[in-house]
């Protein structure tokens, strides 16, 4: 019935003003195959000048008069780096939510405002349900301690603030959902969690990505032979979702909330996948020392020897609210060819788009890593001959 009753997605967005921000980061910077392919719909794009730290976003009065009749608003500018300190994470990650959504406010012809936050921002949590959890703080005093304080002082009660969170971004995207929720019966807001968002599926292209984060770093490291150890439980299961799947399930999200969630309500949406498509950290060893992957190991141990379920009712319904004129470009479904061919290409896009390596030498990369795995066991073997000879002469004979 909904469909039959709901204008599709491309008819709902047609003629509408769309705010964003974080449009360069991971999840907003690829359009090369859309500026090929159509490059007109380029100039529709207009950058505004702003910084998600600074109050009203750093927007000028005549940047906020342009974009008066703003319908959708999608919140995903965010600092993921998990070793920032406290007082940047709130004003980065909490306070800039605020600002959004007082400016949201403002917007008299706003349909749907997504606030992008992530699964893993109620951590301590080992079942999280697709709903907004009991504050750990009064998200005004952390953003009035943030503003008050500089940032030596607020690094010296950090672990009683975040009560020992395992770091300040999850802690801070908690906080945001805080105020996503104390606006729900202000303006149409969608609370979006992605898991671990990682190299695209399909869409533009198969296995792009831009940064170590996440798994990235270790499949690369122990395909590459450059990681041998990892500070990781191996029967740990890691949940990702490519990064494509996710952009398309925010549009949906965005698309629904404007068509048919009720006002007041506060729908929330885990785009995880499902515990059947995730793998354990033994398997990714299996698919076979650069610093910024060990930093990676390190800032993700918590993570790494922990897991998750995630409830994802209200994002596998997103598939079914979907016509079939929508499900050919906005389909939700993930690891359709196949979870392990996924992380192959994880394996190959890496090489391709962070470690700039060429396809064409793969055959002379995988001989140059049997030479270096057979000279690693020689000159093992060759150190525990010499030590035990050397025991056997100097203590035996």
């Amino acid at each position: 019935m909904m469909q039959q009753k709901c204008p599709n997605i491309p008819a709902v967005f047609a003629e509408a003003d769309v705010f964003i921000t974080g449009g360069t980061g991971f999840m907003g910077k690829l359009f090369d195959m859309l500026k090929r392919e159509n490059p007109e719909v380029l100039k529709k794009i207009q950058p505004i000048e702003g910084d998600c730290t600074m109050l009203k976003l750093g927007m000028s009065p005549d940047s906020m008069e342009r974009m008066k009749d703003v319908q959708f608003v999608f919140h995903a500018a965010a600092s993921v780096r998990f070793d920032d300190p406290l007082k940047d994470a709130i004003l980065i990650n909490t306070r800039s939510t605020r600002e959004v959504l007082d400016w949201a406010k403002t917007l008299r012809k706003l349909r749907a405002v997504v606030h992008v936050s992530t699964t893993y921002c109620n951590p301590e949590l080992m079942h999280v349900e697709e709903k907004i959890y009991p504050p750990k703080m009064d998200w005004r005093e952390a953003i009035r301690l943030a503003e008050m304080f500089d940032n030596a002082l607020l690094e010296t009660v950090k672990e009683k603030l975040t009560q020992f969170a395992p770091n300040t971004y999850t802690y801070t995207k908690a906080l945001a959902e805080q105020i996503c929720y104390e606006y729900r019966n202000d303006i149409p807001l969608v609370v979006f969690r992605p898991s671990i968002v990682t190299n695209t599926e399909t869409e533009p292209l198969m296995g792009w990505v831009d940064n170590f984060n996440g798994p990235i770093g270790l499949l690369l490291g122990c395909a590459s032979g450059v990681v041998r150890t990892g500070l990781l439980d191996l029967e740990k299961r890691i949940n990702c979702i490519p990064v494509d799947v996710s952009i398309k399930a925010i549009i949906v999200a965005a698309w629904k909330r404007a068509t048919t969630d009720e006002q007041g309500t506060l729908p929330v949406y885990n785009s995880a996948a499902e515990p059947e498509k995730t793998i354990n950290y033994g398997t990714m060893f299996l698919l076979r020392l650069n610093r910024k992957i060990f930093d990676a190991q390190v800032s993700l141990r918590y993570f790494m020897n922990n897991e998750w379920v995630f409830k994802t009712e209200n994002f596998k319904e997103l598939e079914y609210t979907l016509t079939a004129d929508d499900r050919k470009d906005f389909s939700t479904n993930y690891f359709v060819r196949g979870m392990m061919e996924y992380y192959e290409s994880a394996i190959l896009g890496g090489r391709r788009y962070l470690l700039k390596e060429p396809d064409e030498n793969i055959a002379y990369a995988l001989k140059k890593y049997k030479r270096l795995r057979v000279l690693n066991y020689t000159l093992k073997f060759a150190l525990s001959f010499l030590i035990v000879y050397f025991i056997y002469n100097k203590y035996i004979v």
